[in-house]
């Protein structure tokens, strides 16, 4: 069976990396093993509808989502509410940039709603860079012999795995797909506020926000799960230990930049 260096980024979406893991099918079977987990799609924004970011961009308020909740230290949320909030607070600035690490890789991701999730970035990871691009509702892996198509449905094993590899990121790093993993852990706890440092080598002031105990999201197990926000429930970033395919990862996710322009380039 054919080997695949395949990347699974984490929002809410965190960063976690499935390298060297077996292919699901082959080229005369394509049909993923039944232990794929199937993702729901993408919620609704609970914000307005963003628009494509200005060059100056304004002045931010959080959404009435999080601004209903009680964010003083020792707070408990629920899952379902605390999920509508991250749902709402990314995609309403528009654009932004992220910043991952986990145990096997590390990059800088440009991502932006237009009106859909779109994102582009080159990890680093230990089986070498990884390029990604999702646009027009399209997710694009390039490791290193050139862009290949996602395809879930397609006979060609690379395609399929991209498309794997693509939903599985949609879930940690698309806000709006995030909303159920985050309403999975029944209850969170608001923690104080501590020095939390982002991916621009700035250092945001936060409270961390961590899930009561570990739990279980179509059949992902989570070990744990922290999501930072300022006091005024601007997203400082999340980090997640979770196992996928057999696999465990610890991952960090950082956000900068947000409400400043970004540019996807489309693939050729």
């Amino acid at each position: 069976m054919r080997k695949t260096s395949a990347v699974l980024l984490a929002s809410a979406g965190l960063l976690a990396v499935l390298s060297g893991c077996s292919a699901a099918g082959t080229a005369t079977d394509p049909t993923p093993d039944a232990s794929t987990p199937e993702f729901p799609a993408a919620a609704t924004p609970a914000a307005e509808e963003p628009t494509e970011a200005s060059a100056e961009p304004v002045e931010w308020t959080a959404p009435d989502a999080c601004t209903d909740l009680d964010l003083t230290p020792g707070a408990t949320l629920a899952g379902p509410d605390l999920g509508a909030c991250v749902g709402a607070a990314l995609s309403s600035y528009g654009s932004g940039r992220q910043s991952v690490h986990s145990g096997s890789g590390s990059g800088e991701i440009q991502f932006r709603y237009d009106p859909e999730f779109e994102f582009q970035t080159t990890l680093d990871t230990d089986q070498g860079d990884v390029g990604m691009t999702l646009i027009d509702g399209v997710m694009w892996i390039d490791q290193g012999s050139g862009w290949v198509r996602g395809d879930v449905d397609s006979a060609d094993i690379d395609e399929q795995m991209a498309g794997v590899v693509g939903e599985l990121y949609r879930i940690f790093s698309d806000p709006n797909v995030a909303v159920d993993l985050i309403a999975a852990s029944p209850s969170w706890t608001v923690g104080a506020v501590e020095p939390f440092e982002l991916g621009n080598g700035e250092t945001s002031q936060a409270h961390g926000i961590t899930s009561t105990a570990a739990f279980t999201w179509n059949e992902i197990p989570v070990s744990e799960y922290v999501l930072w926000f300022e006091d005024d429930w601007t997203p400082a970033g999340s980090e997640a230990t979770l196992e996928v395919f057999g696999v465990a990862d610890t991952a960090r996710q950082t956000y900068y930049d947000l409400g400043e322009p970004v540019e996807i380039v489309p693939v050729e």
